[in-house]
């Protein structure tokens, strides 16, 4: 079975895709920085991001992480 990240999974388009993903039997991880998901770290620091591509080995990386200005 392939094992699928879907980086900026809190988002409107990453949310949707994760839905979508289970609802045909795949292994989705998904990920945000700052909201509750399988797994959050900073996409930014890459010692963290290589530690987490290392350890679970994934087939597929949909990488919908956005930047978003919060003060508007």
């Amino acid at each position: 079975m392939n094992k699928i990240l879907v980086t900026g999974a809190a988002g409107l388009l990453g949310s949707s895709l994760v839905l979508y993903l289970k609802k045909f039997g795949y292994m989705v991880v998904a990920h945000a920085n700052t909201t509750q998901t399988d797994v959050m770290f900073d996409i930014t620091d890459r010692a963290r991001t290589h530690e987490i591509l290392e350890q679970i080995q994934f087939d597929v990386i949909f990488n919908l992480v956005g930047l978003i200005n919060n003060e508007l």
